[in-house]
């Protein structure tokens, strides 16, 4: 049964890469006017432009131009970037350090501030505590990441003083300077995707406490502390953890915004000045990696719900 679940979401992984693959390229290269001239102007030789066409491949048959691209995507060869002269994949090689790290953490800070916030929350409702936690949670959802951002760089970066405004330190400096750099960058993504996530867990958890294995665990004699998190929390967790899946690709997202603001030398930062620069080979090479690893995480973390539930895992194999 397993190993039709892994089956299963293999083939769902390369389906939806293919699928995703299609839709860059048609939005990069197919939509109305000459790539060429996005990059180079309208005013340039028509010599220069016909030059640049075919570089790029465009002089070919769209299944062509797809093809190609595919094939060099397999062979990890992304194309070299028009702006810099370099190719892709280098250019996101020398990002990576940065995004990954500031999206894996965000995640992180993300599920330690919401689970416990919704936690006692759901353990106290209509409590002075609830009802604090609640309006808090509110007050974050109301704020967008930039403004969020900016309220930040002028708390602790302009007033106090504590943390750079901007700018990324490098890893070689030291872990401490480095992660410092990623401090208010880290909150303004996490803060917002935590309130979602808190009053998701909240709810869950509500609604598990009125299931029949809650009474019996009060019926054995057990504290309430105990059942809280050893009971309702590890029964509420699978729609938690899909939701955890569906925010990774906000926090992806967020990060084109995030580290715009924040001067970071991350990937959100490169797609953004791609897209600003006309740079087509960047922009598709980057977006594919997004949204490839968006798609990769959802599918890991079914794979994982599967494996936590066995029903799951035969709803899998039946559809099979």
């Amino acid at each position: 049964m397993l190993i039709r679940v892994l089956i299963q979401k293999l083939v769902g992984l390369i389906a939806f890469l293919l699928l995703a693959s299609v839709f860059i390229f048609l939005i990069v290269d197919v939509l109305p006017g000459d790539p060429a001239e996005l990059m180079l102007g309208t005013d340039s030789r028509p010599d220069t432009l016909q030059a640049l066409r075919h570089q790029l491949g465009l002089d070919q048959p769209l299944p062509v131009q797809y093809a190609a691209w595919i094939i060099g995507f397999l062979r990890f060869d992304f194309g070299t970037s028009m702006t810099y002269a370099t190719p892709v994949l280098t250019l996101i090689a020398e990002r990576l350090p940065v995004s990954v790290p500031l999206a894996v953490m965000s995640l992180a800070l993300t599920t330690m501030i919401a689970i416990p916030l919704g936690a006692f929350s759901a353990h106290q409702p209509g409590s002075a505590l609830d009802r604090m936690i609640r309006i808090g949670l509110q007050l974050a959802l109301a704020l967008p990441n930039i403004w969020l951002a900016l309220l930040l760089i002028m708390s602790f970066a302009v007033g106090l003083h504590w943390l750079p405004a901007g700018g990324f330190a490098g890893w070689k400096s030291g872990a401490w300077p480095a992660f410092k750099s990623l401090i208010l960058p880290l909150l303004a993504l996490a803060i917002p995707q935590a309130a979602i996530l808190a009053r998701i867990v909240r709810a869950e958890m509500r609604d598990k406490a009125q299931e029949l294995f809650v009474l019996g665990a009060r019926a054995r004699g057990l504290s309430e502390k105990d059942i809280l998190w050893h009971h309702i929390l590890p029964n509420a967790m699978l729609p938690i953890l899909s939701i955890m899946g569906l925010q990774f690709a906000f926090l992806i997202a967020g990060t084109v915004i995030i580290e715009t603001v924040f001067s970071l030398p991350g990937l959100g930062r490169l797609i953004f000045q791609a897209i600003t620069q006309r740079d087509l080979p960047l922009i598709k090479g980057v977006a594919m990696l997004l949204v490839g690893s968006v798609i990769f995480i959802n599918q890991l973390v079914d794979l994982l719900a599967a494996l936590i539930d066995p029903r799951l895992r035969r709803q899998s194999g039946a559809s099979l």
